[in-house]
């Protein structure tokens, strides 16, 4: 359930998602990400935290371009690391408040 889903993700030391809310999650988090480019607003949200080379287009989803990217992600941790810091604080209130939200919830029902 969602109380699982969140235990676990603080558990993670990357993450792969194709959904917004994943990512979100992830950058409030500060886990480093792959995010899968289907949808545009998977886009825009990356581009908009400054981290354009964590995108990896559906169509180019191979085995090699996402071992490219995990090795991006390790070659520049600490790069990756402070930006997902600066964006962990500004992800807007209503994303906070949402994920706020979400772990009342998870507390209130575990």
């Amino acid at each position: 359930g969602p109380s699982q889903m969140l235990s676990l993700f603080s558990e993670l030391s990357i993450v792969i998602g194709m959904r917004l809310h994943a990512i979100i999650f992830a950058a409030i988090n500060q886990i480093p990400f792959i995010a899968i480019d289907y949808d545009p607003k998977v886009q825009n949200f990356v581009n908009s935290i400054g981290l354009p080379q964590l995108l990896l287009n559906v169509d180019q989803l191979t085995i090699k371009n996402i071992d490219n990217k995990l090795k991006y992600i390790y070659d520049n941790q600490d790069t990756i690391g402070q930006t997902l810091s600066y964006a962990s604080r500004q992800c807007s209130n209503k994303t906070k408040q949402g994920i706020e939200k979400l772990k009342d919830f998870v507390n209130q029902n575990i």
